[in-house]
């Protein structure tokens, strides 16, 4: 019973590390690993930009002081008390490729992927039998790796944009790796983000993957607590992309008579997930305060979408701890007033968001409802 469970642990440990190691790191952590491996290799601002090299596409507003490396784990030293910080850098628009300049910046951030790419990782052609680890994920052993230029590319820029080395000319040459491997993606059109995230997650492990034999995709699993804990084997293969990103659906069928269970395991890389349709919508009212200091004050309320002009002046109400019988809600531009509003039981939707809307307060011995009376 107890080599069953030390199997189980052993088993499960791979995917819990996973989790696990990322929500106590830290960027400075991070960045001194990247760079102690990038300092040995000179690769601090060696090369002559061009004025469109130079070119940031609008996002830099500093420039960078010399300032000393920090190498001390868990210390950003003075990368967040000078005037760049590691990795916040905008991306070069090259035609209509902001979909694949968000889902770049997205990479750039996800820690694990980034070190795998930084530190060149892929590049390792055999690992002992120890397994060396990156950030608690283990890397399995290969063959010579079948090096592809999209990879390649993509490692390049991402080192460029937490070394403060970016340049058009990165994101440029990996848009050209990028049209070269995948036709859809050529020239300049907009696309969607998420299938060049799909189809770049593919790329990367189809270039970093060399593993011959895949584990069977329905393993059948007996014992029902190895089935609610225990990951299948086939989160435990295959290359760094599917350790990190791949998650899996389980489906599980059991025999009505013996009780037996079967599960299937599928794999995913995205999930999609309804978004609720909203219940509110936003209006903005200006609030002019009366008395000696009287000022003005916009402020935002939610209201109901299928409501009453009563809804917004209650809603006017409790914001401004105005009694609701001492303002008064209209429309109102610059050529003067355009509608007040007045009956209480009027819908909203007369009410747009664009509406430029006032809630004048009035003197204590003013009543709204004889400004209702005289309307009448």
């Amino acid at each position: 019973m107890s080599c069953k469970a030390a199997a189980k642990d052993k088993k499960s440990s791979f995917s819990k590390k996973l989790f696990r190691r990322g929500s106590v790191r830290s960027v400075g952590s991070f960045m001194s690993r990247v760079l102690r491996t990038l300092t040995a290799l000179s690769h601090f601002g060696s090369e002559v930009q061009t004025e469109d090299d130079n070119d940031d596409g609008g996002f830099s507003t500093y420039k960078s002081g010399s300032k000393e490396v920090p190498l001390e784990d868990g210390d950003l030293g003075g990368f967040l008390c000078g005037e760049r910080i590691p990795g916040v850098s905008g991306l070069k628009n090259h035609g209509n490729t902001c979909f694949m300049n968000a889902i770049l910046q997205c990479l750039s951030n996800t820690e694990l992927f980034a070190e795998y790419l930084v530190l060149e990782h892929y590049k390792d052609k055999e690992l002992d039998e120890v397994k060396p680890k990156t950030n608690g994920v283990h890397l399995q052993k290969k063959g010579p790796l079948a090096k592809g230029e999209v990879t390649e590319q993509l490692s390049g820029l991402v080192r460029a944009l937490w070394t403060f080395e970016y340049t058009p000319q990165h994101s440029r040459d990996f848009k050209n790796a990028v049209s070269k491997n995948a036709m859809q993606f050529k020239g300049n059109a907009q696309h969607d983000a998420q299938e060049f995230l799909l189809w770049l997650l593919d790329r990367v492990h189809e270039d970093i993957n060399t593993v011959n034999s895949r584990p069977p995709i329905k393993p059948p699993i007996e014992d029902d607590d190895q089935c609610i804990e225990g990951p299948s084997p086939l989160l435990s293969a295959g290359s760094f992309v599917q350790e990190l990103f791949q998650a899996q659906y389980r489906s599980s069928l059991t025999c009505p008579h013996c009780q037996k269970q079967s599960n299937t395991f599928e794999p995913f890389l995205c999930i999609s997930l309804p978004i609720p349709l909203p219940h509110t919508r936003p209006l903005y009212v200006t609030v002019v305060y009366q008395g000696k200091y009287s000022h003005c004050m916009r402020i935002g309320i939610a209201v109901p979408l299928h409501s009453t002009v009563f809804c917004l002046r209650d809603a006017v109400s409790r914001e401004t701890k105005i009694p609701m019988d001492q303002f008064v809600l209209t429309e109102m531009y610059y050529d003067g007033f355009h509608r007040s509003f007045c009956d209480d039981g009027d819908d909203l939707d007369i009410i747009q968001e664009s509406d430029s809307i006032f809630a004048f307060e009035t003197p204590e011995t003013f009543k709204l409802e004889s400004l209702r009376t005289k309307r009448g």
